[in-house]
């Protein structure tokens, strides 16, 4: 019965010490260290905890607020966690001795407008971006509402585009990626009436929409409603959203639960410097 009891209150103290972990907005270590530099800082330093905000998107996908992924702030830096001493600009110790590691980060962009979507469509084609680009450079076009925007990645770039999962920095390089090179119409007359239009370059057959309003975006208005379908460009669309996760909190939690179930556990990396 005793024994009972006994694993009834570890139970419930380590429900508790979970729901204080989770309500905490701030990590507490007792030592850091900035990676550039040899030495730790044998004194504590507070990170707080911003938890990420999600991407709203209209009916069309486009993405019409600010979001961001889960990050610290550190004496006024931006931080997000990463799973290396190799990835981190800043190294926050559990003791003051500098020698428990409670969490790698990493200076980071942490807010973005919108998903970025890798961009290839360059050329002097019916349908193509005519841009002087570099062949060694990634380039991205977003679902920022509104944003025409291409972007070229750039480790220094002030602004962020969600990739795959991961915030890439990147730099504006051409006000509107949908200015293509445009198709030239050739009316097509039959009995002395126009029938129809086709491109005299590409030879791509114009159509006629039902009325002006059901004209797709982004498609070239030739006159009245017949237009061009807009040319499907070459890109590699990014992966969806990434789940975003508080490692801080989560080891608390775990040394919490482990030890009052008992257990022994090693959490992060122990290195002497």
């Amino acid at each position: 019965m005793k024994k009972i009891i006994a694993t009834v209150l570890a139970m419930v103290m380590a429900l508790a010490l979970c729901s204080t972990a989770f309500a905490a907005t701030t990590v507490t270590a007792k030592a850091y260290r900035d990676t550039s530099a040899k030495d730790a800082v044998k004194k504590p330093v507070t990170a707080t905890f911003y938890a990420a905000t999600a991407a709203k998107l209209d009916k069309d996908g486009k993405q019409t607020n600010t979001a961001n992924v889960a990050y610290y702030v550190v004496n006024d830096v931006e931080y997000v966690v990463v799973s290396s001493l190799a990835d981190a600009d800043l190294v926050l110790y559990g003791d003051a001795d500098a020698t428990s590691v409670m969490l790698y980060l990493a200076k980071a962009t942490v807010h973005y407008n919108g998903t970025g979507i890798e961009f290839k469509n360059f050329g002097k084609k019916c349908g193509q971006f005519d841009y002087d680009f570099d062949s060694a450079e990634t380039y991205y076009t977003t679902n920022e509402k509104g944003n025409k925007a291409l972007y070229v990645a750039d480790e220094k770039g002030a602004e962020a585009l969600l990739v795959g999962g991961k915030l890439i920095n990147v730099t504006l390089v051409a006000a509107d990626a949908t200015a293509t090179v445009q198709h030239t119409a050739i009316p097509t007359v039959k009995d002395g009436k126009v029938v129809g239009y086709t491109c005299s370059v590409c030879k791509l057959a114009a159509v006629k929409a039902a009325n002006y309003a059901s004209i797709p975006d982004g498609a070239q208005i030739i006159t009245g409603n017949w237009y061009f379908p807009a040319t499907a460009a070459s890109t590699t669309p990014s992966a969806g959203s990434p789940k975003t996760f508080d490692a801080g909190i989560a080891m608390y939690v775990g040394m919490a639960l482990t030890s009052v179930a008992g257990s022994a556990v090693v959490i992060g990396k122990k290195k002497e410097f």
